[in-house]
């Protein structure tokens, strides 16, 4: 509640509905005089702030502590005392990807650079750095390096044409007989040859940013997918509208959005000398997330161990799919960029 002045008019400033009392009925905001000291304006900003904080906290303690039981109390209506899970993913979700970019991403980028890449290394020095290098920073799946630098180089090869120009001349004058999705993937290695020449490193790097930094997009655009399927898997469950398996995964997200930020602190903090025992906690956190996410279903669905271990299974692996799926439309795009 403000300390302003209450207006003796009974008229609302905002909407010009009668007020009864000191908020209004139609919209909400309190029938105070519009004129505020600096004083005002400095309780308003401490109020809100511990407001947030209040609700944030007893928000996240609940969303860790008590799987599933956010989700629950939502579709039960009691949302006053906590924060809405829309805001709380946006915010969340925000906070990781900052941190993650800003911070992680740039240690990262620092020791790739250290590693020297010249564009005169051949394809087999390029991979075999590539993997020592995510091998000791943890960057990506050392078995899929040999598979991106292969493709990187077959991007890179000649192919046989000096310009975009010249391959469409051959194509309009019927000489090159590529349907649609060939002409266009040989179009993009023809500007990709002409703009990084025989640099697989700078190819590489300016690939990987790229998707790095579509990643928000891909967990987001997941969201309502995973929604669906979990509206498939409990479609006899009449009282579960699709909305409730919205906020069931916006909340889910966030806990994974947390653990995840342990899990690259953790990372981060085993390179450190004296540290690299705290390694070993990853996989445990890893563990944790599954544990969660079945509690989380068996709490709110409510449903017994044998069919929620089944619908757990089937889940994981539409989620597998979904973001494997999502994962190789981006990097087409974001190849289609460069």
């Amino acid at each position: 509640m403000s300390h302003s002045k209450e207006r003796s008019q009974k008229s609302c400033l905002n909407c010009k509905a009668l007020v009864a009392g000191r908020y209004c009925s139609i919209c909400g905001q309190e029938n105070l005089v519009p004129q505020e000291s600096l004083k005002d304006i400095i309780l308003h900003f401490f109020n809100d702030l511990t407001h947030f904080d209040g609700k944030f906290f007893i928000t996240i303690k609940d969303l860790i502590f008590r799987p599933g039981f956010l989700a629950k109390e939502y579709v039960a209506g009691r949302r006053a005392s906590y924060l809405n899970p829309v805001r709380l993913y946006l915010f969340t979700s925000f906070i990781f990807f900052l941190v993650l970019f800003t911070i992680f991403s740039k240690e990262t980028v620092l020791k790739v650079n250290r590693s020297g890449y010249t564009p005169a290394d051949s394809i087999a020095n390029v991979a075999s750095r590539v993997r020592d290098t995510t091998r000791k920073f943890k960057l990506v799946p050392n078995e899929n390096v040999g598979k991106v630098v292969a493709f990187q180089a077959d991007l890179l090869e000649s192919t046989g044409y000096n310009s975009r120009e010249e391959y469409d001349s051959l194509w309009h004058a019927g000489k090159v007989k590529d349907g649609f999705l060939e002409r266009a993937f040989m179009r993009k290695r023809i500007a990709l040859k002409n703009n990084y020449g025989n640099d697989y490193a700078a190819l590489a790097h300016d690939l990987f940013d790229s998707l790095k930094h579509r990643a928000p997009q891909v967990f987001f655009l997941s969201l309502p997918l995973f929604a669906f399927w979990l509206k498939l898997l409990y479609i006899r469950r009449k009282k579960f509208y699709y909305v409730a398996h919205i906020v069931f995964t916006l909340h889910l997200y966030v806990f994974v959005y947390i653990t995840a930020f342990f899990m690259y602190l953790l990372a981060a903090l085993s390179d450190l000398r004296y540290m690299d025992k705290l390694s070993w906690l990853i996989p445990i956190i890893l563990v944790a997330d599954f544990y969660y996410a079945y509690r989380a279903m068996r709490n709110f669905y409510a449903q017994g161990r044998f069919k929620t271990v089944l619908k757990f299974t089937l889940l994981m692996l539409w989620l597998i799919t979904i973001l494997s799926t999502l994962t190789v439309f981006m990097f087409a795009f974001s190849l289609y960029k460069l």
